[in-house]
């Protein structure tokens, strides 16, 4: 009778199997990432994400049903540590949805105070870690006031008008594209933006360039300007300053 029922079991395991186009058997012998004949997912699913342009890889299991994720889904680190529980319906996120992280508990744990949780950050390996280091990708009203801090500018300076070289980077303050704001990260990187933001910090310094005294004028805060030269100070110079530079002829 037992041999009996064993044999029924792996005769119906096989007609399932007949039905699939691809799956592959667990080291629980369980039948995992199922695709039938239609080329849809179905059954217990395993997703493998390696690490990607500093992304990092993670590991996602749950169903499929007719190619969408349905019910409870579960993500781990690569180390096998939980990230997230996701509940699905018809493919989309439905009801409650938990995130773990280490950060998130330890600011439960001391009572959300921030110096504990900046010290654990600030001394994580990860924090200096190959990913993490220039990783950030600066929106332009960053890379402007950066720029204009690196190169020491008293003031923020009228040429070039930072208003519009940020909106020819892709940002007006307080003019979303949405409500949900704007990007980040490798949305301010496109074909037509990437070589205008290398071009707003050479307009900035090449002034400096062209004529340093000048550059001063410019940037340095109105009750300063009486402690300069005064060929500095002359209006006609902050003029030719805001002039591009010619070629002699």
């Amino acid at each position: 009778m037992r041999f009996l029922i064993l044999a029924m079991l792996a005769f119906i395991s096989f007609e399932c199997q007949a039905q699939l186009k691809s799956f592959i058997i667990s080291v629980k012998g369980d039948t995992l990432n199922r695709v039938d004949n239609n080329g849809k997912k179905q059954g217990p699913w395993v997703v493998h994400t390696d690490d990607l342009r500093g992304e990092p890889g993670y590991e996602e299991e749950g169903y499929f049903e007719n190619n969408k994720k349905e019910g409870k889904w579960r993500r781990y680190t690569l180390a096998g540590d939980l990230t997230a529980i996701e509940n699905y319906k018809w493919g989309e996120k439905d009801g409650k949805q938990e995130y773990y992280t280490k950060m998130g508990d330890l600011l439960r744990e001391k009572d959300y105070e921030i110096a504990p949780f900046l010290r654990t950050i600030f001394l994580s390996e990860d924090f200096y870690s190959e990913p993490s280091v220039a990783s950030h990708i600066k929106s332009p009203t960053e890379l402007i006031v950066s720029t204009y801090r690196k190169l020491g500018l008293a003031v923020m300076p009228g040429i070039p008008d930072p208003y519009l070289v940020s909106k020819t980077l892709g940002q007006v303050l307080l003019y979303p594209p949405t409500v949900a704001g704007w990007g980040q990260g490798r949305s301010w990187i496109t074909p037509g933006i990437l070589f205008e933001r290398p071009d707003q910090a050479h307009s900035t310094s090449g002034l400096r360039q062209r004529d340093p005294e000048a550059a001063l004028l410019l940037v340095t805060s109105e009750p300063d300007r009486a402690a300069l030269p005064a060929r500095v100070a002359s209006p006609a110079l902050a003029t030719s300053a805001r002039e591009p530079a010619r070629d002699d002829d």
